[in-house]
């Protein structure tokens, strides 16, 4: 989490940042998940952003950088849909800023 911070502080203005992550899983070590773990995971993370916007009132575009397979981005994305704009990040190392712009999703309503 700190070199997310640290790479995209300089350069964004962000109101809030939050920081996903299931105690659960973490102890576990790197494993593949099942479905219904993943599908808990987008959960977990799409909850924790609804309550960022509940508590900071903040609107606008939404910042996602993840450290998650692909199709656990993918369902991510889908359940963020109506949240507005999401701007995700690709980690390039050795390159400054180490995050740089990706896709930006767009609500299908």
């Amino acid at each position: 989490m700190d070199d997310v911070r640290s790479c995209l502080e300089k350069d964004f203005p962000f109101r809030a940042i939050v920081h996903v992550h299931d105690p659960a899983f973490q102890s576990a070590g790197r494993r593949q998940l099942s479905t219904g773990e993943a599908v808990q995971v987008a959960h977990i993370a799409v909850n924790a952003l609804r309550e960022a916007w509940a508590k900071y009132k903040v609107r606008g575009t939404v910042h996602l950088s993840l450290a998650v397979p692909a199709g656990l981005a993918f369902m991510i994305g889908q359940l963020l849909n109506g949240f507005g704009d999401v701007q995700t990040y690709e980690h390039v190392p050795g390159q400054t800023p180490c995050y740089v712009p990706a896709a930006l999703l767009q609500p299908s309503i």
